[in-house]
């Protein structure tokens, strides 16, 4: 269990090694991501940016998070979640698209004007968040930078990551830096004492 952000920064930090080479990046995709981030970019001298993403929840279920859009437009979707709801391929567009133009895009204006790029010398990226939980924050974050800037080179710097997430992806990426491993994964309000803000 980590105290609080700091905490799980500092602790992060030691399970990532020193990093060869240049070209590389931070990419932060949470508010919480981003306090990782920029702790791991000030020890290690890095350049950090965020990408927006949001979750789009079940309008039978709002606790039940069943795509992601990115402020690029990337969609991630929960196929299993899509089929044990019934929604059809119109009814996730239609949610996709209010959860982008009344939740994510208002976020964009308060926060940011200019559109989400990477500098061109970058050629690997380190995704950071506070934990994966489902995997399709993630999963949106990796398509984004493959899909969008060729980003081939791609690393993930959590605290904690369940081990079933863990499998999933690593073979998709290059490393996955991370504090803990856990077996069955509860929640984050049980891993930091704290509250920490998504």
């Amino acid at each position: 269990m980590f105290k609080n952000l700091d905490d799980a920064s500092k602790k992060l930090l030691n399970n990532i090694p020193e990093l060869e080479g240049e070209g590389w990046l931070l990419l932060a995709i949470s508010d919480s991501g981003e306090k990782i981030a920029s702790q791991i970019a000030k020890n290690r001298k890095l350049p950090y940016k965020r990408l927006h993403i949001e979750p789009v929840h079940c309008p039978k279920n709002q606790e039940c998070q069943i795509a992601v859009v990115t402020e690029l437009g990337n969609i991630q979707i929960d196929t299993r979640l899509q089929d044990a709801f019934h929604l059809d391929g119109e009814d996730i567009e239609n949610l996709i698209e209010l959860t982008y133009q009344y939740k994510l895009l208002p976020k964009l204006k308060k926060k940011r004007i200019q559109k989400f790029e990477l500098p061109q010398d970058i050629e690997k990226v380190i995704i950071v968040d506070e934990a994966i939980e489902t995997g399709l924050r993630m999963e949106g974050a990796i398509s984004t930078l493959t899909e969008l800037f060729d980003i081939r080179e791609i690393y993930i710097a959590v605290p904690i990551i369940p081990q079933t997430i863990f499998e999933i992806f690593e073979d998709t990426v290059e490393e996955i830096f991370f504090s803990e491993k856990v077996d069955i994964y509860t929640g984050i309000e049980n891993y930091y004492i704290e509250k920490v803000t998504k």
